[in-house]
């Protein structure tokens, strides 16, 4: 599969699934959120050591990229 084609095959999929995603209340979109943040925090080596084999990034760097995971989802969970 070449990337392009993989891109628009992921735009397409986020198109669909914004469709039923639109749908679901905001208070049970957080909740959603907090558990993918609950998630992150639980996994967060296994997450920067994935990031770390992938990119080439220091263990340091990557938790930084994974801290910085929690502030978007506590940002998108600030309504």
């Amino acid at each position: 599969m070449s990337l392009e084609s993989e891109y628009n095959e992921a735009v397409a999929n986020a198109k669909d699934t914004f469709q039923t995603w639109k749908k679901v209340s905001i208070s049970q979109r957080v909740r959603f959120m907090l558990k993918y943040q609950e998630l992150l925090k639980q996994n967060s080596d296994d997450i920067c050591k994935e990031i770390t084999r992938e990119h080439g990034k220091s263990l340091i760097d990557a938790a930084g990229d994974v801290f910085r995971g929690y502030e978007v989802v506590e940002h998108a969970c600030s309504f």
